[in-house]
């Protein structure tokens, strides 16, 4: 699975680590090795992203292209990966496959022939999701300083038989919503109208999908049982249209190692620190990738080697303030006049929300220019 939205996450934190103080500075940029992958006990295809650190000041993704990149099992058997697109490498043999029990190192060659391992890394027994809730709140921050309505969620694990357990939680959103204002009709460059053809009709409502870009880790060591309880996950506030209509979580929960634990545990708290982009301390996170023949290598990111559990819950609208900006609808005599003088026709009329009719753009009456998709999932549930 990929978590490319860490990489310029990565790049900070290195800059701050290792035996030497590191600080951000564009004018000594150095450019790093940044690797980026997942190897679970779902089936594959399984992706890892290599790329070269950018300058904070003009971030941008960079492939490292060229490279021979392989997964060894600790049993004898060898993945080599495939180039599908630049700078990311896919596994090819359909029957491989992360197993329970079974260890897995990664193995990259770059076109320099400069050579990287990361020691061989266990996937631990599989720890189920028990329970995935929700529960209705508000967010506070310098942006909302009375709050902002929303939901958390939470997730329980399953007992497990082992008393120390390390966790990484992942999430991938899907929301339903419509346009903000639907079409009344059209007018052409006539000045007749055009009630709305049907085919408007089906650009109203859109399901859009995201990586959630939070980190969440937990453990059960210390703990009285070996299972989390309301472990706290993702918010999602009324600041968008997620909680409009429909919306579901699908949350991916990996067991991890203690020093896998240790490495996201560290970027999570990075990446909550306010002053983080001016904070001149050093902050020592070190990734599991390796320069073969100099360990002092700075090389960014993570190898994650890991089981996994899954489980979706969907959650209604919210019946609350929501607080996004809405597409404009001019509804001003004055103010079309001069809409029409300077666009040209045809013109989408919609009813404002006071109940007049107005003029709108475009790209208001159809839902995928807020980045969905009218197809609807074949998982969603009406």
């Amino acid at each position: 699975m990929k978590i490319r939205y860490f990489l310029i996450i990565f790049i900070l934190i290195q800059l701050f680590s290792c035996q030497e103080e590191f600080f951000i500075d564009s004018d000594k940029y150095e450019e790093f090795l940044v690797v980026d992958g997942f190897i679970t006990n779902n089936p594959g295809p399984y992706k890892i992203t290599l790329s070269k650190s950018s300058k904070t000041d003009a971030p941008q993704t960079i492939p490292y292209t060229g490279c021979i990149v392989q997964i060894i099992d600790d049993i004898g058997n060898t993945e080599i990966l495939s180039e599908e697109s630049p700078g990311i490498y896919s596994t090819v043999s359909p029957g491989f496959r992360g197993i329970v029990g079974n260890s897995y190192k990664l193995s990259v060659i770059t076109n320099e022939d400069k050579c990287y391992e990361t020691d061989y890394q266990e996937i631990k027994d599989i720890i189920e999701i028990d329970t995935v809730y929700h529960e209705q709140t508000t967010f506070r921050d310098s942006q909302f300083p009375y709050g902002l309505p929303g939901l958390r969620f939470y997730v329980d694990t399953k007992e497990s038989i082992v008393n120390e357990n390390y966790f990484l939680w992942t999430m991938n959103e899907t929301y339903e919503y419509d346009i903000d204002h639907r079409l009344a009709y059209v007018e052409d460059r006539f000045g007749d109208y055009i009630y709305s053809n049907p085919r408007y009709d089906t650009l109203v409502t859109c399901w859009a999908s995201n990586i959630v870009k939070d980190i969440y880790v937990g453990k059960t060591e210390n703990l009285s049982a070996p299972h989390i309880l309301r472990q706290p996950i993702n918010f999602v506030g009324t600041n968008s249209k997620r909680l409009t209509k429909k919306y579901s979580l699908l949350v991916n929960q990996y067991v991890i190692s203690q020093s896998a634990y240790n490495y996201w545990y560290n970027i999570q708290q990075m990446i909550a620190k306010e002053d983080f982009f001016t904070s001149r301390q050093p902050f020592n996170v070190k990734g599991n990738l390796v320069n073969c023949n100099n360990e002092n290598e700075i090389v960014l990111g993570y190898f994650s080697v890991a089981s996994i559990s899954q489980k979706r819950i969907f959650a209604d609208k919210l019946f609350v303030p929501f607080y996004y900006s809405k597409c404009l609808v001019i509804t001003d005599r004055v103010a079309i006049s001069d809409w029409k003088r300077n666009h040209s026709s045809p013109y989408y009329w919609v009813q404002a929300e006071d109940g007049t009719n107005g003029i709108t753009y475009k790209q208001c009456i159809d839902c995928r220019n807020e980045g969905g998709q009218l197809q609807k999932p074949e998982f969603w549930i009406d």
